[in-house]
């Protein structure tokens, strides 16, 4: 079961005067022995209740789960919501836990995220491309449940230090808050994520469409002419109306077993209008991010 424990300040209360705040409750009763008044009160507040789990499977493994909510009636809902949740568990793991949050490395971890949260994404190929970069930095054996705000604060000035673009800081932390962000909904870790609260600057990654000479077109198409015909119409495409590569042509996408998956996304035939002009795109970068239009 369930610990809740109401881990509020406590307060000295005389009449109308300011309060005098105190984290225990001895500190409060010096306060007031120290100064006197019959009139005092001491009264703990009730703004922060900590819930405290503990569970044990049958081989002796634990697992504690920790968190602290704002009103006591918060802290059971997440208390039971929780505790439902690991015995569920449990039970789908044949009466054990999995205690890996004390093994499980940087590397092993991001590997791990790689394939059960990024395999059918478009963002596959540049994470896996991201994780040896970042483990480099951490080491082959950081531990996952090692790794401190510090650590993360420090990751972010070296990559400034070399000179990494702003995007690329960017998605390195998104990658780093997605693996904590993982481990405690899928694999039952309870960690504080390290990367929250660190900033990072915003890119300024607008684009300007210009050329910047006037004979910069012609270089292109004319490089595009000697080494990549076929796709010179689909570059003046883009250009003229602004479309994505990845919006125009379909990207191959795999199953697990390395079969092609068919996809509706991209420029068809089916969706060029000769008679009034007009061209519809099915999908856009951004799409999820985006109302149906």
């Amino acid at each position: 079961m369930a610990s809740i424990a109401n881990r509020s300040p406590w307060v000295v209360m005389v009449g109308n005067k300011e309060l005098a705040k105190f984290r225990l409750k001895s500190q409060a009763t010096k306060y007031l022995e120290d100064n006197p008044n019959p009139k005092a009160k001491i009264v703990q507040l009730e703004t922060a209740f900590e819930i405290q789990i503990k569970l044990k499977d049958k081989e002796g493994n634990v697992i504690k789960l920790t968190n602290t909510c704002p009103t006591y009636k918060e802290a059971e809902a997440w208390a039971k919501k929780e505790e439902e949740r690991l015995l569920e568990h449990k039970k789908q793991h044949g009466g054990k836990f999995d205690t890996s949050q004390e093994t499980m490395t940087l590397e092993e971890g991001l590997n791990l995220l790689l394939e059960q949260h990024y395999k059918k994404m478009a963002s596959y190929s540049e994470n896996k491309y991201r994780i040896p970069h970042i483990v480099e930095y951490f080491g082959k054996h950081k531990l996952i449940k090692d790794i401190t705000k510090k650590n993360v604060k420090d990751y972010r000035d070296y990559l400034e230090e070399k000179g990494y673009a702003l995007s690329t800081q960017k998605n390195n932390f998104a990658l780093l808050s997605m693996l904590f962000k993982h481990a405690n909904s899928e694999w039952l870790f309870s960690l504080t994520n390290p990367v929250l609260g660190v900033k990072i600057d915003t890119p300024k990654n607008a684009v300007e469409r210009y050329w910047e000479s006037k004979d910069e077109k012609e270089k292109l198409l004319a490089a595009i002419e000697k080494y990549r015909p076929s796709i010179k119409n689909v570059v003046l495409l883009c250009l003229d109306l602004t479309f994505r590569i990845g919006e125009v042509l379909p990207k191959a996408m795999h199953d697990k077993h390395g079969n092609e998956i068919n996809q509706d996304k991209g420029l068809f035939w089916k969706n060029v209008d000769f008679e009034n002009n007009e061209i519809r795109l099915t999908h856009e970068k951004n799409d999820h991010t985006k109302r149906n239009t």
